[in-house]
């Protein structure tokens, strides 16, 4: 979607709600809208006028980038641009992102703007960004599909005596030679006991028989993230370990048989919950189904048993459940889907039977 329908849009939704101006400090809801990439920016939404705000670093690359919006480079703090500016002159509301804007620059704000009325808006831009278009999900595709290939490499390069840290970084460096401009998130690698902790950091720990191995990695290409969890067996497994895998992966091919446009992310949830529960381990799922992915790696909608959102067409989440047990180890198996008015597809191709090294 072009930089101009996504800010028409945001227009429409800030007349709804009678905001005059509005200014967003969120980077990634800034490259949503205008196409930014860089870590300095500032954009303000008048009546009559978009403006972008940056500074010397950014010069050139917000000439090269930015679309849809009049580009100031400035001296000086982003809000100091911005309250001076010309468009910010005669706004007697303005609203920001309330979740994003710390309580300092907060309080700036008040000082730079003294009388006018300020707001907290919570959620605007996140909002549009919940159903991706045919060009985001091309791109998210591409993210998956990159951690699919180097999930298979690990699973021929992994082997006992191998530490954490250094199959971790097999994974980061393979998917940087694949094309991916950063990993999606530090990458999880936890072995044996360690692999009850759902977002362990890599050590220095060695692998060895007898260990599950979970393995978290994701992407971002074109600024469009991916996020793939699989778990791993050294040697042969144990009936327990078969028996816990087999659990998870039922709850995961359960919660896919029923995700779909119109059912309520709770309900998704509950499907997985439900069956983690009769097998006796329902104590130990204590995190959500899942959550969405775009621009960011973990953004709305949230699967979990809170979450009051409702699964639409267009939609990019994750799908994964997962048992932990303290001392003696962990399972977790994670999809991407797009939701579809049918059902979802699967964009994980990754192999979901037990694999071992």
């Amino acid at each position: 979607m072009a930089a101009t329908a996504r800010l028409n849009a945001l227009r429409q939704v800030l007349s709804e709600r009678e905001i005059d101006a509005f200014f967003v400090t969120n980077l990634s809801n800034i490259r949503y809208l205008v196409g930014f990439t860089g870590t300095a920016g500032l954009l303000l939404i008048v009546p009559d006028e978009v403006v972008f705000f940056t500074d010397f670093r950014y010069d050139e690359q917000a000439h090269a980038e930015v679309a849809g919006s009049r580009i100031e480079v400035k001296k000086g703090t982003l809000l100091q641009a911005m309250a001076r500016d010309d468009a910010a002159r005669g706004i007697a509301k303005m609203a920001f992102e309330g979740a994003d804007l710390k309580y300092a620059s907060f309080e700036q704000l008040q000082e730079l703007l003294p009388g006018r009325e300020l707001s907290s808006a919570v959620g605007i831009v996140e909002g549009l960004r919940l159903r991706k278009d045919e060009e985001e999900v091309r791109q998210i595709r591409a993210a998956v599909e990159l951690g699919d290939r180097v999930f298979g490499e690990i699973c021929e390069l992994a082997k006992p005596g191998m530490t954490e840290i250094e199959i971790a970084a097999e994974i980061d460096c393979r998917m940087r030679r694949a094309g991916a401009q950063a990993p999606a998130f530090d990458t999880i690698v936890a072995s044996g006991p360690r692999s009850s902790v759902p977002h362990a950091k890599p050590t220095r720990r060695r692998v060895s028989a007898g260990d599950f191995v979970v393995l978290d990695l994701g992407a971002y290409i074109d600024g469009y993230a991916s996020d793939l969890t699989r778990t791993l067996v050294v040697g042969s497994p144990s009936a327990e370990q078969q028996q816990i895998y087999a659990t998870v992966q039922r709850a995961q091919r359960e919660a896919l048989e029923v995700v779909r446009s119109g059912i309520t992310a709770a309900e998704a949830d509950s499907t997985a919950r439900a069956l983690i529960d009769m097998e006796g381990y329902g104590d130990r799922f204590g995190h959500g189904l899942g959550h969405g992915v775009g621009l960011e790696v973990h953004e709305g909608p949230k699967l979990s048993q809170e979450s009051k959102d409702t699964l639409e067409t267009g939609m990019v989440v994750t799908i994964e459940p997962g048992i932990y047990i303290p001392g003696w180890g962990g399972v977790r198996i994670e999809d991407m889907v797009v939701i579809t008015d049918d059902g979802c597809e699967v964009l994980t191709r990754a192999p979901k039977d037990l694999i071992a090294i």
